[in-house]
């Protein structure tokens, strides 16, 4: 007769509060304790996904392109309030007689546009046109570089 095996996998818990449930004291000491893990991905569905299949990497069968385009994303798009910055300070001192009106909605361009440029380098990295991180940082580079072209023709 085959036992059955019950995987208890807590993502995100502090082990110093396991501890506080009497289930998981009980649970602790009929089972087996593994508390030096090492995961194959930052992300849960594929590392529990390494951790049953014994697998790494593309090996196991899941594809983890959508999770390093996001990991990839996360750091770039920090740098959002630069790109706002290096757009901004060029359109007010280039047109400092115009209304606000003018400024609001060339804000509102360069904004929808930033977003759609990354949402669409997003896109062709989860597709797997475009290597993850050159996908997520694609709109930060054009962006940033048209910021910089700008920037460059006020002093002029």
């Amino acid at each position: 007769m085959s036992k059955n095996i019950i995987f208890v996998l807590l993502d995100g818990a502090r082990c110093d509060r396991l501890d506080e449930s009497s289930d998981f004291r009980k649970l602790k000491k009929l089972g087996c304790l593994f508390d030096n893990i090492i995961a194959a991905y930052p992300y849960t569905f594929p590392a529990i996904n390494s951790m049953f299949t014994g697998l790494f990497g593309k090996e196991n069968g899941v594809d983890a392109t959508r999770w390093e385009v996001q990991r990839h994303f996360k750091v770039a798009f920090a740098f959002t309030n630069l790109i706002v910055v290096l757009f901004g300070i060029p359109l007010v001192v280039m047109r400092p007689k115009s209304g606000l009106a003018f400024g609001g909605g060339i804000s509102f361009l360069v904004i929808f546009s930033y977003y759609a440029f990354i949402k669409f380098g997003q896109s062709l990295g989860i597709n797997g046109v475009m290597d993850p991180l050159t996908s997520a940082w694609l709109g930060n580079v054009v962006f940033i570089i048209g910021g910089l072209l700008l920037l460059f023709s006020v002093r002029k």
